[in-house]
């Protein structure tokens, strides 16, 4: 058997400060921004209004931000095509217009002839006063429509005009 023995020297004992406490918090992963704030301002040497004559699909820009120009000064194009198309429609209603007068003035003088056929025998056995009636209504209705044939193609000048305009 043997025997250990242990020899103990003295030892200082120095006090020691409780452990320190320890807290935890779950990672997130997340973007983080900063912002800070600041005063500015923006003042333009010129403040103007740009419109154009029409509405319509701008095509090109030929200028950019920055870029000085001068009054008159080609800003936008347009397309085209749609003015085109539109000037298009105007001839087209206008030459129907036209036709439209030309057909209402040959009525016209179909019921201005009968309406003389059926005056003419006014007086005689032959007269009948229902027909006469009917004439007569068919001639104010001749007149009727080339009027309003003739505001077709006011309406349709105008609008052939406006489409010329447009396209200038």
């Amino acid at each position: 058997m043997w025997v250990t023995l242990a020899v103990l020297a003295p030892v200082a004992v120095v006090a020691q400060a409780p452990p320190a406490s320890v807290s935890t918090d779950l990672v997130v992963i997340r973007e983080l921004t900063e912002t800070a704030p600041v005063l500015s301002q923006i003042v333009a040497g010129r403040d103007s209004a740009v419109a154009t004559r029409v509405a319509g699909v701008v095509a090109e820009v030929p200028v950019r931000v920055g870029d000085r120009v001068v009054a008159g000064e080609e800003m936008v194009v347009l397309d085209r095509e749609l003015l085109q198309i539109d000037l298009e429609g105007a001839l087209a209603a206008e030459a129907e217009a036209e036709a439209g007068l030309e057909a209402a003035e040959a009525r016209l003088i179909v019921a201005q002839r009968g309406f003389e056929r059926a005056d003419a025998l006014r007086g005689s056995a032959a007269f009948s006063q229902g027909i006469a009636e009917d004439r007569e209504g068919a001639l104010a209705e001749a007149i009727g429509l080339r009027a309003q044939s003739a505001a077709r193609i006011l309406a349709a000048r105008a609008a052939l005009s406006r489409a010329r305009y447009n396209l200038e």
